[in-house]
């Protein structure tokens, strides 16, 4: 008897412990409703903590067990008609970075790129800068609405000058002015360097004519090659005193004497310098002495 009410005791335990695994495995049920999307089950899985409670995991594709990334081959993803393209776009950048392209959305469920996708890019045509180039970024450094990818003439600076042709890719500078004609525009030239001695402009001492005396302190920027000069001024003998009339005038010698004094002063300087000798000083008096110069 004793053995008999033992007996029943004991399958008394096992129906409950029956009954309560069908109780657990229906409300389990019940809070991961799966539907057959595509041939593709998918679950809402409270478990994976990589699920946003309105996404869907592929329960058949990848195991929903708390912190296991997302990389099986079929993502998780939200269905696409749940929103638009660019929306999507959006969520899985916010989600997952690049690592979640919006195209591996598409073995999971029926739909397929739409036909207003041509690139699958996930942008739709009408509002895609390449619509037949891949750009999901959208990039347009110009922002002149083509994106860089299928840029032909991508114009930063908008100066009307393509990007690999402009000498100032950043500045604008439609005449693209060169003065160095070293490559770099002048609108961007940290150093301009007009005679090329490889001395930026803005701390080179000029000396267009070579004489030894910087353009600043040069009164004669034209003076003959190897002509010496009054270093004070950078004028030669014949621009000091030239024949035609006294310097920096329009006006002509009122007579040979006074030619022959304004001559014989400057000559005399030039000795004290030592750019000329005596014997030279003299030679050149004569020559002065024959011209017609104020006559």
């Amino acid at each position: 008897m004793m053995k008999e009410r033992k007996g029943l005791f004991n399958s008394t335990v096992l129906m409950i412990a029956i009954l309560g695994m069908l109780f657990m495995f229906v409300q389990t049920s019940a809070a991961y409703p799966t539907v057959d999307n595509g041939g593709c089950k998918e679950c809402h899985s409270k478990g994976d903590v990589h699920v946003h409670q309105d996404f869907l995991s592929c329960s058949d594709c990848h195991a929903s067990v708390p912190d296991t990334p997302v990389t099986s081959k079929c993502t998780v993803c939200h269905p696409r008609g749940d929103m638009g393209s660019e929306q999507l776009q959006t969520f899985h950048i916010e989600k997952y970075g690049d690592t979640v392209p919006v195209d591996s959305c598409y073995p999971c469920h029926e739909s397929t790129p739409a036909d207003n996708d041509s690139d699958g890019d996930g942008i739709e045509d009408n509002t895609d800068n390449c619509p037949d180039d891949f750009n999901a970024e959208q990039l347009d450094a110009d922002n002149d609405g083509i994106g860089d990818v299928c840029d032909d003439c991508s114009d930063v600076d908008d100066d009307t000058v393509c990007d690999v042709d402009d000498n100032c890719p950043s500045t604008s500078n439609p005449n693209q002015e060169d003065a160095d004609s070293d490559g770099i525009g002048d609108a961007c030239d940290d150093c301009l360097d007009g005679d090329d001695d490889g001395v930026c402009d803005d701390v080179d001492n000029y000396d267009d004519d070579g004489d030894g005396v910087t353009n600043e302190n040069d009164e004669c920027l034209d003076s003959p090659v190897g002509e010496r000069v009054d270093p004070t001024n950078g004028c030669s003998i014949e621009q000091l005193v030239p024949c035609e009339g006294p310097k920096d005038t329009t006006g002509s010698w009122r007579n040979h004497r006074k030619y022959m004094l304004a001559s014989s002063k400057e000559l005399r300087k030039f000795v004290r310098q030592g750019l000329i000798t005596k014997d030279e000083k003299d030679d050149i008096i004569k020559e002065r002495v024959d011209s017609s110069c104020g006559r």
